[in-house]
């Protein structure tokens, strides 16, 4: 059950927050049409929800604690998003990544929107949502529709979303945790 001052919010099925209390990092995945993906994934975090949006919005240290990013960096403002400028290895052994700018709103302290204004993404926009969960942690859930550039093979968007997601969710995790 998700909780938030007190009141009850969207309910999960009984199963996936068995999963999420047990520490799992659960994923739902949806492929669409012309390599489009749906992505909605959460996990218990056991900090604060403080160090949990401290911790996602700090664009210019995200590679340090995200596995599989090897950049992230503000490189401006406009209109009151901050742009903030990714790369991320899709596959070390074909030596792909791919680079996005995204404009991003924060909604402190419950939500970070974004979507792709330049690079690698024909399409990418999303959200970060930090909620309070039943036990005192938190639940933080990431959500995001892509379409990557015609360049990029479908089975490695997919491959990377559904084995990086879990793994930068953790990470993410421990690194508010601390």
């Amino acid at each position: 059950m998700l909780v938030r001052d007190g009141r009850q919010m969207d309910r999960l099925p009984p199963e996936v927050t068995r999963r999420i209390n047990a520490g799992e990092a659960v994923v739902w995945l949806q492929a669409g049409v012309n390599c489009s993906v749906r992505l909605r994934a959460y996990v218990r975090v056991p900090a604060s929800s403080e160090d949990v949006w401290r911790t996602i919005t700090d664009y210019d240290h995200l590679a340090d604690v995200v596995p599989g990013m090897v950049e992230s960096r503000v490189v401006g403002h406009n209109n009151g998003e901050k742009l903030v400028h990714q790369v991320a290895r899709l596959d070390e052994a074909l030596g792909l990544s791919a680079a996005v700018t995204l404009a991003v709103t924060e909604e402190p302290p419950e939500a970070v929107r974004f979507r792709a204004v330049d690079g690698d993404m024909r399409r990418m926009e999303g959200a970060w949502r930090v909620r309070s969960w039943s036990d005192g942690a938190v639940l933080l859930e990431y959500e995001v529709e892509l379409q990557p550039a015609r360049w990029t093979p479908c089975w490695i968007v997919k491959r990377k979303l559904k084995q990086g997601v879990p793994e930068q969710l953790h990470a993410i995790a421990r690194a508010a945790a601390q």
